[in-house]
């Protein structure tokens, strides 16, 4: 892989993605409805009438597509046209690609297992859409990623939906409430998640790979601890206070059952990170 593009190029896993793929010498293609990451960027809304012939000229020129283009923002997709936006998109991305025989990765959402919500739908047909596709041999595999967390995440419209970012948003508020501390989720680092979507490239460019792959620790840990370790790190005094007592059940997104790579970065260190990083962008 010499060139790739990658949709969403101004979304919190594409521009890190992004970044990782140029650190490797690959020469990135940003693909963005908002042009504003760099001056690269080509600033076009995938959803649009005309973007079906304009995705298929634009992956002529290129070895490898990443799909992370969509709306983050969960309660967005329960307006129905929303969801039909960004499955429109995927389909569109989809064809041109499979159209022009060049290798397809698609960044999905652990909420497709159940489904249960809006947002979930939307993940779980785009998953169906690549599934199929893979089976009549095109070379397009999904990643279905759990809770990424990491620097930079705080820029996102949507960031405090998030529950590394949104701990860490109240908490420099002085907020110390803690909604369901014995939920259980399994936290993934940006930088890991860059690299399984690379890995995941490299795999269909061998003819390899399977349709859908789970990108996550595969380790659980309560909002509680993962509390306690933020608040450690932002030299703040506390105390957590707990809103509600419920422990709710561990349901089958809370966890990746199969990561499709093992995680270099624990949760301690990418708590460290990501709260060093939101220090040093206040301090200046």
């Amino acid at each position: 892989m010499k060139t790739a593009l990658v949709t969403g190029a101004n979304g919190f896993i594409g521009r890190h993605l992004s970044a990782t793929l140029e650190g490797a010498g690959v020469k990135v293609w940003p693909f963005d409805r908002i042009g504003a990451f760099g001056q690269l960027v080509v600033p076009h809304d995938l959803s649009g009438e005309s973007s079906e012939t304009y995705i298929q000229i634009a992956v002529k020129g290129i070895d490898a597509v990443f799909h992370l283009a969509g709306t983050a923002d969960a309660r967005a997709h329960e307006t129905g046209s929303v969801m039909v936006d960004d499955i429109t998109a995927a389909r569109r991305v989809l064809r041109a690609c499979g159209k022009e025989k060049k290798p397809l990765v698609v960044g999905s959402s652990a909420f497709a297992i159940t489904r249960n919500t809006s947002y979930g739908v939307t993940k779980g047909c785009i998953e169906d859409l690549c599934t199929l596709a893979n089976r009549s041999g095109q070379p397009v595999a999904v990643a279905r990623l759990f809770n990424v967390y990491g620097p930079g995440q705080e820029n996102a419209v949507t960031y405090r939906s998030a529950v590394v970012p949104g701990l860490i948003g109240r908490f420099s508020e002085g907020d110390f409430s803690i909604r369901s501390p014995q939920a259980k989720r399994d936290f993934i680092y940006i930088d890991d998640v860059a690299h399984s979507l690379i890995v995941l490239m490299e795999l269909l460019e061998k003819g390899e790979g399977k349709p859908i792959n789970e990108v996550g620790c595969g380790l659980l840990h309560t909002i509680w601890d993962l509390g306690g370790l933020i608040l450690k790190e932002m030299r703040l005094p506390g105390p957590l206070v707990t809103e509600s007592d419920v422990s709710p059940e561990v349901k089958p997104y809370n966890r990746a059952a199969l990561p499709f790579e093992r995680a270099l970065v624990d949760l301690q260190t990418g708590v460290q990170r990501t709260v060093s990083h939101m220090r040093a962008k206040v301090a200046t």
